[in-house]
Formats: structure tokens, sequence, C-alpha cells
């Protein structure tokens, strides 16, 4: 009886050592080998301290074609803008419209020289197609001021859908900074089309 016991306790004993062993030996492990799991397939080592992964962050095919889409909306209100200019026979519409060609004007230099791109022709001519917005190519409609502040509108919420978009996919503050400005601009030129539209 004796002995059984103390074989029991020490086969216990024994087991609890091993236990002990295996637990120390595996939380000593080189962190190295850790490391190897984050490598690349190019052996290289990524920083696991960088930010998180975003589907599109700072993608240039991706800000690419953003930049792209916002050319082709910034190209079709320049077009439609000027046009209402000279079809217009109400003031406050040709005063709007002055208002958005000389905003986007200074939008375009500041972007340039942000993006060091040369001029704001880069910019602009990044696409080399604008929307066709078939209200308003019949120039004779009676409706034309409040077609035109429609599809300004239209086109302001899709110009700030797509500044969210390059806002949200640049890692450069300077730039996000200057893409919030755009977007609250953008949010102003809305309200100003808006109220304008109530009264036309």
């Amino acid at each position: 009886m004796y002995i059984t016991l103390n074989y029991k306790f020490f086969l216990l004993l024994f087991t609890i050592i091993i236990l002990i062993t295996v637990f120390f030996t595996s939380c000593r492990r080189d962190p190295n080998h850790y490391r190897s799991t984050y490598r690349s397939k190019t052996n290289e080592v990524v920083d696991t301290n960088s930010s998180p992964i975003q589907d599109h962050k700072n993608s240039k095919a991706y800000n690419d074609s953003l930049a792209k889409h916002f050319s082709t909306l910034v190209k079709t209100q320049f077009y439609y803008t000027e046009a209402a200019k000279e079809k217009s026979r109400d003031k406050r519409i040709v005063d709007f419209a002055n208002t958005i060609i000389i905003e986007y004007q200074n939008i375009l230099k500041e972007m340039s020289i942000l993006v060091q791109s040369t001029t704001q022709d880069s910019i602009i001519n990044l696409s080399d197609k604008r929307l066709v917005l078939h209200k308003l190519e019949n120039s004779y409609s009676k409706d034309y001021e409040s077609l035109f502040l429609e599809e300004t509108i239209k086109l302001q919420f899709s110009i700030r859908e797509v500044l969210w978009q390059i806002k949200n996919n640049t890692l450069n503050t300077d730039l996000q900074v200057f893409y919030e400005k755009l977007i609250q601009e953008t949010e102003i030129r809305i309200d100003e089309a808006t109220n304008l539209l109530d009264n036309v």
C-alpha cells in the first residue's frame, strides 16, 4: 500500500515537473520565431506597428481612378456653369455661376501646389470626358434655371462623395485638411443652390 502511494505520488510529481518545463520552454521561445510570420514574399519584414491595412489606402491605381472621376465631375460642372452664364436671364443664377467658376479655379490652383502638379489644367484634364446632362442640353427650356440648379446640386453631391473617398485614401495630413475644407465648401455650394432653387 505504501509503495503504491509512493509510486502514484512520484508519477504525479514527475508529470507536473514535465508540464512546468514544457510551459517555460515555450514562453522563452525566440521572438524572431513569430516575426517570420509577418514576412512578405520578398522576405522583407513588415512593420507590425504601422497603421492597419486598409483596402485602398494610398493605392496609386485607386487614387488615379478617384482623381479621374473628380476631373470628370469638375469638367462637367465647368461646362454647364459656363453655359448657364450665357443662357440664364436671371442675375442671381449668373452671379452663382460666376462664383462657382472662380471658386473652382482657386481650388485647382491650390490643389496643383499640394499634389505637385504642374498646372491646374493637368488636374482638370486627367479625364478627357465630361458627363452629358440631357436636361441642360436644351437651352430654350423655360425651366432652364431650376434645371441648372437641380443638376448642380446633384453634381456637387457627387463631387463631395469623391472628395470624401480621396480624403480617406490619402495618408498626407496636409491633403486631408485640404480635402476636408473642399468638402465643407461643397456643402456650402449645395446650400446656396438649394436656397436659389426655392426662390427661382
